[in-house]
């Protein structure tokens, strides 16, 4: 069923918006913290780059580094909306993954490690995302 209004574009996902407020975000919190190689306050962004900057060293990561968002298949907002949900909603792994047209596992890993950051409350913050017990049933 849920495959059948993907397929006739009845449910469609554009996550650009949200892409663009998390990389605002987390951009504006590697401006006010120090940097993680050599503890300088002196990193800076540029709009047009997807890299951060230490003035002191050479450590330049992308603005995901040490985030849940770091190195996955998935874009910013859709790591988010993955984990919303799969941890708000009835919707279970393989009905996100025919909504968003990507594979169970990338799925299934983006939420195994969203999970630990929003609860230790990684930044960005996200406290208002109610979870639950992901694991429980991990036979797949």
């Amino acid at each position: 069923m849920f495959r059948q209004l993907v397929d006739l574009g009845v449910i469609s996902i554009n996550t650009d918006p949200l892409d663009a407020a998390i990389e605002r975000r987390l951009k504006q919190f590697w401006k006010s913290t120090t940097c993680p190689r050599c503890g300088n306050p002196s990193i800076y962004s540029w709009e047009s780059s997807d890299r951060v900057c230490c003035r002191n060293c050479p450590f330049k990561p992308v603005y995901t580094y040490d985030t849940p968002f770091h190195e996955k298949h998935l874009s910013c907002g859709e790591v988010l909306l993955v984990f919303m949900l799969y941890a708000d909603t009835l919707l279970n792994i393989s009905d996100i993954e025919v909504i968003l047209d990507r594979a169970y596992k990338t799925i299934f890993y983006a939420i195994r490690e969203v999970e630990p950051a929003v609860l230790r409350g990684s930044p960005p913050r996200l406290e208002s995302v109610p979870t639950r017990d992901l694991w429980a049933n991990t036979d797949r």
